[in-house]
């Protein structure tokens, strides 16, 4: 994964997250007009007959509200990654663009007008910002793989110790 790929998990989730919610209300307002309105009545008495379409939509709800939990969850997780890669990179403009961009959804025009820099001098920074992300994933990917060796092995390859 590349660092403009790691960096736009977050607004790829959101988005999904998002859609995941619309798609959860659609069916709730179905569910109300089938006359199954009782969410938590339709869930602990099963709706009456087991393939009526309430009793569909309830499942459909409560998988959908499972997987959004899992999304969010994942979504947090995703978040206090990219933080720690943007911290990584140390100088405050190029930090302050990389949050505005990739957290806030924000472009690199306005961030920079914000900053009070000229636009190829954001872009220039943004790039700058960029190379040390894909760095600092490397450097997570090689510690990853050597965690992996290390506990594939029982050997200790930095310290030599078995």
């Amino acid at each position: 994964m590349d660092a403009k790929e790691f960096l736009s998990q977050a607004t790829v989730l959101n988005e999904k997250i998002n859609m995941d919610f619309l798609h959860l209300q659609k069916l709730r307002q179905l569910l109300d007009r089938l006359g199954g309105g009782d969410l938590q009545r339709e869930r602990v008495q099963g709706g009456g007959l087991p393939n009526s379409p309430a009793t569909k939509i309830v499942e459909q709800i409560t998988d959908l509200e499972a997987e959004i939990d899992q999304e969010l969850a994942t979504y947090e997780t995703v978040l206090e990654q990219i933080k720690i890669a943007i911290a990584a990179c140390e100088e405050q403009n190029e930090i302050r663009i990389l949050k505005g961009r990739y957290l806030e959804n924000r472009n690199l025009t306005e961030l920079g007008r914000e900053l009070g820099l000229s636009v190829s001098r954001t872009y220039a920074l943004h790039k700058s910002a960029m190379e040390k992300i894909s760095n600092f994933l490397r450097v997570q990917e090689e510690k990853g793989k050597k965690r992996k060796k290390q506990e594939e092995t029982g050997i200790d390859f930095e310290n030599g110790l078995f």
